[in-house]
């Protein structure tokens, strides 16, 4: 077996925070170096002064996050000037690969493999990365970079086709997403590897002290979402089912964690049904806070339009709490039973108030759930990605 203490690997990723920065620090202690390119916008500084919805989550604070990175973990920003319109974006992995390779060899950085986050940039970036010093490539698709870009026109179908062909290892969280990109012409072996979850973080906890650390009452059910505020996570059907919910449930509060885009529409809908003592958007929260309210909550919903194989979906039943959502991506390759949850259609507001109400009245046992993803922890995850490692090494 190949000894990886002895090499380096870079990552190339869109954010070093939540997922992907949890699944690196995994990683990172199997590495002698481990290098991480992070992209970012800094066209989003302008939030600071401008107040433009959404745009504060392409900020280099946004996209970088520091706290207890492992000592072998070096981080170098990657700073990209362009406006986010579709044929601007679909026209910059070279670009992407350009700052990427000006500060591999500014910093004189010496890499054995690349890991690339997301088929485009990164992937794409790590194609051209991979050719120039010869070094094997494993992309990772996630979501929208699979069930989406491809789709737009013959021009994105090319780049994400090249972003999979030039790769030694192709890595997706879901059975849905292989299914996709098999469909789309990629005929290599695909590794299913699904997202996971922090256990020193996300565990079964005292839901009376969640709540207190959170002044949150201890009287009511509460509902607890967590996602980007952006359309696709389809907050806006959660707000929707809310009035048909509190038929069958008057003392009921939903709790929207994040921000995005989407933030002021779906306050002014808020305020439009008058539900502004029901529901409340509450903002990004640090990433270690969610354990909290993910313990304080009755159940966790995410009404998304598609997913991936969403990290909250693991983190919450980690936390035995029961999961309602949509039955997207690799959601149901989870939840399986009634006994985690319900699963609706998207956009179906109505299934999904109908699904919320019943959990409600449902008696879960945490144990149940919380042991549904026992394998699914970050450090089980981090052995299937060296498996592939060492497999092109």
């Amino acid at each position: 077996m190949i000894d990886l203490k002895n090499k380096n690997i870079i990552f190339l990723v869109h954010s070093y925070r939540t997922f992907q920065k949890d699944q690196i620090d995994s990683i990172s202690k199997y590495f002698k170096n481990v290098y991480v390119i992070v992209r970012y916008k800094p066209i989003s500084s302008l939030s600071k002064f401008v107040k433009i919805s959404g745009l504060n989550v392409h900020t280099k604070d946004y996209a970088i996050d520091l706290q207890n990175k492992p000592n072998n973990v070096h981080i170098y920003e990657a700073p990209m000037w362009y406006l986010p319109i579709n044929f601007i974006y679909r026209s910059i992995g070279r670009y992407h690969f350009n700052v990427i390779d000006n500060i591999i060899k500014k910093n004189n950085i010496y890499f054995d493999i690349i890991h690339s986050h997301f088929l485009w940039t990164s992937g794409y970036a790590g194609a051209i990365l991979k050719k120039k010093y010869n070094k094997p490539l494993v992309v990772t698709g996630h979501g929208y970079d699979v069930y989406d870009l491809p789709f737009r026109d013959k021009v994105w179908m090319d780049n994400i086709l090249y972003s999979l062909k030039n790769a030694n290892v192709i890595t997706t969280v879901s059975h849905k997403n292989k299914d996709i990109l098999e469909k789309i012409g990629v005929n290599k072996k695909i590794h299913i590897i699904p997202n996971g979850y922090d256990d020193k973080i996300f565990y079964p906890r005292n839901k009376e002290y969640c709540r207190s650390q959170l002044n949150l009452p201890l009287d009511k059910k509460i509902i607890l979402s967590v996602g980007n505020l952006e359309k696709i996570k389809g907050h806006i059907n959660l707000i929707n089912a809310l009035p048909n919910i509190l038929k069958y449930h008057e003392n009921v509060l939903c709790y929207i964690v994040g921000d995005g885009s989407q933030r002021n529409y779906l306050q002014s809908t808020i305020d439009k049904l008058e539900l502004n003592n029901k529901i409340f958007l509450v903002g990004k929260r640090p990433h270690d806070e969610i354990s909290l309210w993910m313990n304080a909550c009755d159940l966790f919903v995410l009404p998304s339009l598609n997913e991936g194989n969403p990290t909250v979906m693991f983190e919450c039943l980690a936390c035995g709490i029961p999961f309602v959502g949509s039955d997207v991506g690799g959601i149901s390759e989870y939840i399986k039973s009634d006994e985690l949850g319900m699963l609706s259609k998207a956009e179906d507001h109505v299934a999904l108030s109908e699904n919320i109400a019943k959990c409600l009245n449902n008696n879960y046992d945490s144990n149940i759930i919380s042991s549904s993803v026992k394998n699914c922890t970050w450090d089980a995850v981090s052995e299937l990605y060296l498996n592939s490692y060492r497999e092109v090494l």
